[in-house]
């Protein structure tokens, strides 16, 4: 679509969700992939792929796949865990989770802590907000991420 203040060559990319909404009930569903919004107070899917949103107050993926762009929101009061047994969960680097507070990690990094796969275990709202937040939260600055890799001289 045009850029809005008619700027020449600049154009904004708007990316329309499918949504499934289901405020105070719940959405069961296998394979969600490219762009789409699920919003219920229960949430059970097998796999997450590309682009996926997910939000409510019980979230649950039975499936051993997340890929890139996948967003949860957890809703206070709520719980969330991942079923897949394998140490092998294939999840994508920028997969986030973030609590209705604001507060955000990465799924990765949940995983290093080992409370995603292996069996995983249910992370409750007030468990993960006590948790210390991911050493590369979002809004962290790149370059302390970066500073090893480049010595003063």
């Amino acid at each position: 679509m045009p850029h809005p203040t008619g700027r020449v060559g600049m154009s904004i990319i708007k990316e329309h969700f499918t949504k499934l909404e289901a405020p105070k009930g719940k959405i069961i569903a296998g394979d969600v992939r490219e762009t789409v919004s699920l919003e219920a107070e229960e949430v059970l899917a097998l796999n997450l792929v590309d682009n996926v949103n997910v939000t409510g107050k019980k979230i649950f993926v039975f499936g051993p796949k997340v890929s890139y762009d996948v967003f949860f929101k957890l809703k206070e009061g709520g719980v969330i865990r991942f079923y897949d047994k394998g140490s092998g969960f294939d999840i994508s680097d920028d997969a986030i989770l973030q609590l209705e507070n604001g507060k955000e990690f990465f799924l990765d990094d949940l995983k290093t802590r080992k409370l995603i796969g292996f069996g995983g275990q249910d992370m409750t709202y007030e468990f993960l907000d006590k948790l210390e937040e991911s050493s590369g939260a979002i809004g962290s600055n790149w370059s302390s991420k970066l500073s090893g890799l480049f010595k003063k001289k």
